[in-house]
C-alpha cells in the first residue's frame, strides 16, 4: 500500500517528522500535513486541514478546516470547524529526495545589487543590504547566506540546489519580481537546519527531506515547505502560493513569432 498523497501539492507544510506552530501563528491557505506529529499552540489559527498520525492543538487554537488522526489530544477552548476523521491512513504522504549534484569553485560576495546567470558556484553571500536577481534557469550552489536585509529576487522558473548551508538573517527578503507566484525551488542536500531570522518575506518552495526549517517570529512566508521538520515561530504568517504557468512555447509554427 502507499502512501495517502502522491502528491505534496496541497501542502503548504509538510514533515516527515514534527511539525510546530508557536503562539499566534496564522496559516492562511494550504493544508499541513506530517507522517509524525503537528503541534498547534495557543491562538494560532489554521485556514485548512491537518492530516498527522498525533495532532495537539493548544488553548484558543482555531483549526477551520477538517483534522485527519490517529490520536488528538485538544484544549477545551480550542476549536476544529470540520470534521474530526479518524483513523488516517499512514505515511499521509513521501518526502521527495534530491538527487546528487556538482557545485562549482566561483564564490560571490554580494555588497551593492547583481544579477548573475544560472550556473556552478561554491558559495554566494548576499550581505546587509544588498540586492542579487536571479536569473531563470538552475544553480548548483555549495552555501547560500541571506544577511540582514539583503534580498533575492527572481521571475521565471527558477530551481537553486544547496548542498552545504542555507540561511537567512532578520529582514531578509526572497521575492518573485512578478508577484503572483512561487517560481523558485530550493533543493536542499544537507542534514543542518535551515534557519530565516524574524521579520523575513519569503517566497519560495523549500523541499529539504533530511534537514529542520525554522522560521524566526513574524515571518511571513508564501509558497511552500517539504522537509523532515519544521517549526514556525510565534507571529508568523503562512500561505501557499503555486508555481505559475510555464513559459510560452518558442518557435511552434502557429505561435506569435
Amino acid at each position: 500500500r502507499g502512501p495517502l498523497f502522491n502528491s505534496l501539492d496541497r501542502f503548504v507544510l509538510f514533515a516527515g517528522g514534527d511539525i510546530h506552530l508557536a503562539e499566534n501563528v496564522q496559516v492562511e491557505s494550504g493544508d499541513i500535513g506530517s507522517n509524525a506529529r503537528i503541534f498547534v499552540a495557543e491562538n494560532s489559527i489554521v485556514s485548512s486541514s491537518l492530516f498527522a498520525d498525533k495532532i495537539h492543538l493548544a488553548e484558543n487554537s482555531l483549526i477551520k478546516g477538517n483534522v485527519s488522526y490517529n490520536q488528538l489530544r485538544q484544549a477545551e477552548s480550542s476549536q476544529i470547524l470540520g470534521e474530526k476523521i479518524t483513523p488516517v491512513l499512514l505515511p499521509i504522504a513521501q518526502l521527495p529526495t534530491i538527487p546528487d549534484f556538482e557545485t562549482g569553485d566561483q564564490s560571490l560576495v554580494i555588497t551593492g545589487e547583481q544579477t548573475i546567470s544560472p550556473g556552478n558556484y561554491n558559495k554566494i553571500e548576499i550581505k546587509e543590504n544588498a540586492k542579487l536577481t536571479l536569473e531563470a534557469g538552475t544553480y548548483n550552489v555549495n552555501k547560500l547566506y541571506l544577511r540582514e536585509s539583503s534580498f533575492l529576487l527572481f521571475s521565471g522558473f527558477t530551481v537553486v540546489n544547496i548542498k552545504n548551508e542555507f540561511k537567512g538573517s532578520e529582514k531578509a527578503v526572497i521575492q518573485d519580481l512578478d508577484n503572483l507566484y512561487s517560481n523558485l525551488t530550493v533543493n536542499y542536500q544537507n542534514t543542518k537546519s535551515i534557519n530565516f531570522g524574524e521579520q523575513s518575506l519569503l517566497t519560495l518552495k523549500i523541499i529539504a527531506p533530511q534537514a529542520k526549517v525554522h522560521l524566526a517570529e513574524e515571518t511571513n512566508f508564501q509558497g511552500a515547505i517539504y522537509t523532515k521538520e519544521i517549526y514556525i515561530s510565534e507571529g508568523a504568517t503562512i500561505k501557499i502560493l503555486p508555481c505559475g504557468p510555464p513559459p510560452a512555447p518558442v518557435g511552434i509554427s502557429g505561435a506569435p513569432g
